[in-house]
């Protein structure tokens, strides 16, 4: 007969101050069940925190994330994240990213940790704003010497 497959999914998030102006804190969790199949179960793990002072915010995040699939070949990966905003007025934002991702595909960890670079420009137009970013990219998906660049230009609706 045929057999069923699917997933299931729960995630567990909390998004708070904890009781301090200006900080913002994450914690999350999430796993996928296979049932049907025989993967292993996908999990994501997450925590950070941001602190606004002014205009400027500053922040850092972590992330672990095992999508779902087979065992033998589950991939992981493991991502830092740190960011600083500057608001220089109600309409224009600035921003600086920093992005590093370690792990695993296929089971054969990184050849060298992907490392991504990014500058974010924001207006605000009233009901609209658009958003202008840059990206450097070092050592794409772990491959030491794949590197790369992305420019993103976006508009956002505001209702």
């Amino acid at each position: 007969g045929n057999a069923q497959s699917g997933t299931s999914t729960i995630k567990y998030m909390f998004s708070g101050d904890l009781g301090v102006p200006g900080l913002t804190v994450v914690a999350g969790y999430a796993k996928d069940e296979g049932f049907g199949i025989t993967p292993a179960d996908g999990k994501a793990k997450t925590v950070g925190a941001a602190y606004k002072v002014g205009n400027i915010t500053v922040g850092a995040q972590r992330k672990i994330y095992e999508p779902i699939e087979a065992a033998a070949t589950q991939d992981e990966f493991k991502t830092n994240e740190f960011g600083i905003g500057f608001a220089v007025n109600d309409s224009l934002s600035v921003s600086l990213n920093y992005i590093e991702t370690d792990g695993d595909n296929n089971g054969t960890d990184f050849a060298s940790k992907e490392k991504i670079t990014g500058i974010g420009i924001g207006y605000n137009l009233g009901g609209i704003a658009l958003e202008l970013s840059y990206a450097d990219v070092e050592n794409v998906a772990g491959t030491t010497g794949a590197d790369g660049e992305a420019f993103q230009l976006r508009t956002v609706q505001k209702f």
